[in-house]
């Protein structure tokens, strides 16, 4: 299965405050960040993380976050990821700063995926319907029709699995269809 997500900040106490988080200290947000991930993502899974997974920087604090992450983890660099793609390397399978993919959404319908940490107001494919996923916003950018912010600030602190993301998109189409005003200029 296929997981998106973004913006974890593992690590980054001021985030909590920042995005109003629900949670006490880091050490919690930590902690349930990393079980909600290991309670939708298998071994087996593909998860992108479109950046910004960690403000810490020692191996010491890191590594034991990334090596009980479940999952294939791509990652799609953020502005807090410079340091920790070097130094941590070995945990990604795969390093993007802008990454592309197809997926089935059923009905034998492929669609693009554009991916990058940063939303975009224009992207490839953007008029034929590709989605676009991004993070850095922490929930708070207005909507566009066919741009998503994967970030954990809007999926209740997991990942979100290819099949949600689907009824996410759908469900924000009709929206669109109902009340294009509301959407984009």
């Amino acid at each position: 299965m296929i997981f998106f997500t973004a913006d974890h900040h593992f690590g980054h106490k001021n985030i909590i405050k920042h995005c109003d988080r629900p949670f006490p200290n880091v050490e919690k947000m930590d902690e349930v960040m990393l079980e909600n991930w290991n309670k939708v993502v298998s071994e087996k899974d593909t998860v992108y993380h479109l950046g910004d997974i960690f403000w810490y920087r020692k191996p010491e604090e890191v590594i034991p976050i990334l090596g009980q992450l479940n999952g294939r983890i791509i990652l799609i660099r953020g502005n807090h990821d410079k340091g920790n793609v070097n130094k941590f390397s070995d945990f990604y399978s795969e390093v993007y700063i802008y990454h592309k993919i197809r997926v089935d959404i059923g009905e034998s319908t492929k669609k693009k995926i554009i991916m990058m940490h940063y939303p975009l107001e224009s992207w490839e494919s953007k008029g034929s319907g590709s989605w676009h996923l991004h993070g850095h916003c922490h929930g708070m950018l207005r909507n566009i029709r066919n741009r998503h912010d994967v970030g954990v600030d809007t999926s209740f602190f997991a990942p979100i699995s290819l099949v949600g993301l689907i009824e996410i998109m759908k469900i924000r189409d009709r929206a669109f269809k109902e009340d294009k005003k509301k959407w984009e200029k």
